[in-house]
């Protein structure tokens, strides 16, 4: 199994532990169990830019679980993160590619200013949000401005241990996942051919039919 699919468990620690973070509750189980129906995803990016997700589904039905994961990378694009950290619903349903999703948490965390510290060499707790005031860690910098926050966007861990993380702005924090193709934009289905409803979603809410 390459490195790009070989899932890191600490990636998924990182991953589930900042969802937790944002969702103020604990999260436990099987990493892709946890996030397959699409309905933890929705409602983290939902804390993070409120109303990015009008409609979560709840009901156990796989194309409505489908829908909810194509709702959250729809959000995270518009949210700005690149394509390159976006992954397709398959690899998260099918469980195909599990490590690319752990990434893509690790990605929008990055993206919205949290696990950065501010100093050139310094050492923290990737845990730690910046940009939010002040801070009890003692390794970070209190009162950090936007400007900091776009700049330690260019950070890379340099040495990791159970006390901490060592950044140095250099390069990109996260590995860059080459290999996996971006998420391919859905041809132009406006209805489905079967019973006539309207296209929201890779599978259609009326008849359950598969549209593209």
């Amino acid at each position: 199994m390459s490195s790009l699919t070989q899932l890191n468990p600490e990636h998924v620690n990182e991953a589930i532990g900042f969802i937790a973070q944002i969702l103020g509750r604990e999260l436990s189980g099987d990493f892709g169990d946890i996030l397959k129906d699409g309905t933890v995803l929705c409602e983290f990016i939902n804390k993070l830019k409120p109303g990015s997700i009008n409609k979560i589904n709840r009901l156990k039905a796989p194309f409505m679980q489908m829908e909810n994961i194509n709702r959250y990378l729809e959000a995270v694009r518009n949210c700005g993160v690149e394509n390159t950290y976006l992954f397709m619903t398959v690899d998260l349903y099918e469980r195909k590619n599990l490590a690319i999703v752990a990434l893509n948490i690790i990605a929008v965390k990055r993206h919205f200013g949290y696990g950065f510290e501010q100093t050139r060499t310094m050492s923290g707790s990737v845990f730690d949000a910046v940009g939010a005031g002040t801070t009890s860690n003692p390794h970070l910098k209190e009162n950090v401005t936007p400007e900091e926050v776009r700049a330690s966007q260019a950070a890379t861990i340099v040495s990791a241990t159970p006390q901490g993380v060592a950044y140095q702005q250099q390069t990109t924090t996260l590995p860059m996942p080459t290999a996996a193709p971006a998420a391919a934009a859905p041809p132009q289905v406006k209805f489905c051919s079967g019973c006539g409803t309207p296209a929201t979603g890779r599978f259609c809410s009326g008849c359950g039919n598969k549209l593209w």
